[in-house]
């Protein structure tokens, strides 16, 4: 290889200085300190200089603007692959040094040799194919980044939902054992309260009867009173015998005689309500007691 290069450089040094006029078209070098023949005849020398000179000028021109496009054209290429280095180097933290490295062997030789030998043939293909698969791995790792973080949030929001659903769940259970609980409880209650109403209205009842049967007691009573006191008063028959402020002094048919005062009870008569000293009248609950015999 290192031979190869070497002849490519004794070939570019011998061929620098070589010019043909059927050539000049294509060679983008000259070298102006190149010594002309001279001519064994000065007359024709003298008479020749003029023209060549005035011929060669015009391509002097254009080899020097040639050199100067070409000079321009390699700084700028260097200057871009650099440039494409550093960014390549900021997007991808390993970048491949294939794709901006610069060959120094054309750039020498197209800086000192300027021989129409053709430009290296670059690799744009490979470097944007390079350059546009950093950015897409990136995008993608990114993206599937993206993707995990969503879904490791989307696991945790539905493991945390569940909790909540399955508590939500447990606690509505409770809730509704303890409503199953005190429906229970409002039932026993209600039919404490039908038995308890129950046995109000058979205590009612019983109560409705003791008192009827009071009732009738006590008009059984009253009427065997009366029908006593009236027994009592037949055979009795009271009448004042005596009377004095507030005492009298009363005698049976049968010859029996009672001493009674106002609120004493006279067997069959009542209560005593009143003793009139001045009509010898004794008032009673049952009626009057008259005074003396005739009563």
């Amino acid at each position: 290889m290192a031979d190869d290069k070497d002849k490519l450089n004794q070939h570019d040094e011998t061929n620098e200085y070589q010019f043909h006029d059927d050539e000049v078209p294509y060679n983008y070098e000259y070298d102006e300190t190149t010594p002309k023949s001279s001519s064994t005849d000065p007359v024709s020398d003298a008479g020749e200089a003029p023209q060549s000179s005035s011929g060669k000028k015009p391509l002097r021109k254009l080899i020097v603007v040639v050199v100067i496009l070409v000079i321009v054209f390699v700084v700028f290429e260097v200057v871009h692959r650099m440039k494409e280095k550093e960014a390549t180097t900021q997007r991808t933290p390993a970048p491949s040094s294939k794709a901006v490295k610069t060959n120094p062997t054309m750039v020498q030789a197209h800086s000192v040799s300027m021989s129409p030998k053709p430009f290296p043939e670059k690799k744009p293909a490979a470097n944007a194919a390079t350059q546009m698969q950093n950015p897409n791995d990136a995008a993608l790792a990114e993206q599937k980044k993206e993707n995990t973080d969503l879904k490791q949030q989307l696991e945790a929001l539905k493991s945390s939902s569940t909790q909540q659903i399955d508590s939500l769940k447990a606690a509505q259970d409770a809730s509704q054992t303890q409503v199953s609980d005190l429906k229970g409880r409002v039932s026993d209650l209600n039919a404490q309260l039908d038995a308890v109403n129950q046995s109000l209205q058979s205590v009612s009842g019983k109560l409705s009867d003791m008192q009827a049967r009071a009732a009738k007691e006590r008009a059984w009573r009253a009427q065997a009173k009366a029908r006593h006191d009236a027994a009592v008063r037949h055979d009795k028959r009271y009448f004042v015998e005596a009377v004095i402020p507030g005492r009298a002094w009363l005698k049976a048919k049968d010859g029996s005689t009672v001493t009674v005062a106002v609120g004493d009870v006279l067997p069959g008569y009542g209560k005593i309500v009143s003793i009139n000293p001045y009509s010898g009248v004794v008032m009673t609950s049952q009626g009057r007691l008259p005074y003396g015999i005739t009563g």
